[in-house]
């Protein structure tokens, strides 16, 4: 029995649509392939799965993730591993990034103004790492000392126990979305066309001015991150600078693959059949 878990409303802002419909997309083209699946809400898992013979989870509760982290114990596939959620802080998918030569200049965990002004300086990002964001106050574009301070001082305040201040790299932002070890592979402008956004920040980027790059090395560099980060079904942001570079600047579990519903859905139901037919589990880097 193969398992689907919701992803629940709260992790969802401004997004709860998109969510649902990528999850009934993969839940209908699984169907089609024949497997047995069941869907379950994140906010109603039962006691068990005892008969789970794999699981796709879009849950990111942090009790979701230690309920799946301990099934995941038990030898039961879980897409996206639990247990590297868990793990996978901003500050530490943000270390991975740069090991694949795709980072940008940050600093984790520190609420020393001096210290970030000189190292990151102005303008910068200020973005909670211990926790999806869910209101805009948890992402921030900051160009001076007092946002700087307000933003850290509204972390802190909110018991925020990861976040990372990152530069603004200025170039055309790319929007991504891709599955591991399939070739599907998405690209979007999300500025060119007043795309869906969920908080609005992307206008901090501008409108694109059409810099060249190579979209199937920046799949390559996604999947190397995905299979660092033990997130196969990955989205993201980058920017392409004007000599057609790119800089990582986020990387997200399962995202609601807007834009590429089926698509996605497809591919991630190959990648479901691919790791029922290997029997082991997705391999996981710490």
């Amino acid at each position: 029995m193969i398992y689907l878990i919701s992803r629940a409303p709260r992790f969802s802002p401004n997004s709860v649509e998109r969510d649902e419909a990528i999850f009934k997309a993969l839940l209908m083209e699984l169907a089609l392939q024949g497997r047995a699946v069941r869907s379950i809400d994140e906010e109603a898992l039962p006691d068990s799965l005892v008969d789970a013979d794999l699981v796709v989870s879009m849950g990111r509760a942090a009790d979701t993730l230690r309920y799946l982290a301990e099934l995941e114990t038990r030898g039961v596939p879980v897409l996206n591993s639990p247990t590297a959620l868990l793990r996978n802080t901003r500050s530490h998918l943000d270390a991975l990034a740069c090991s694949v030569g795709v980072g940008v200049r940050s600093m984790g965990n520190t609420t020393d103004v001096a210290r970030i002004e000189q190292v990151v300086g102005y303008p910068l990002w200020l973005k909670r790492g211990d926790a999806t964001a869910q209101s805009v106050g948890d992402v921030r574009f900051v160009t001076d000392l007092a946002q700087l301070s307000e933003g850290l001082h509204f972390l802190v305040d909110n018991g925020c126990t990861d976040f990372v201040a990152m530069e603004h790299v200025e170039g055309d932002l790319v929007k991504f979305y891709g599955v591991a070890s399939t070739p599907f592979f998405h690209c979007t402008l999300p500025t060119a066309e007043g795309g869906f956004s969920k908080f609005g920040l992307e206008a901090h980027n501008g409108r694109p001015q059409g810099h060249p790059f190579d979209a199937e090395a920046l799949k390559a560099t996604a999947d190397r991150l995905a299979l660092a980060s033990g997130m196969p079904i990955y989205g993201g942001d980058a920017v392409v600078r004007p000599d057609g570079s790119t800089a990582l600047i986020d990387f997200n579990d399962f995202p609601s693959f807007g834009g590429c519903t089926q698509a996605a859905a497809k591919a991630i139901a190959d990648h479901v059949a691919a790791r029922l037919s290997e029997g082991s589990t997705f391999l996981t880097h710490s």
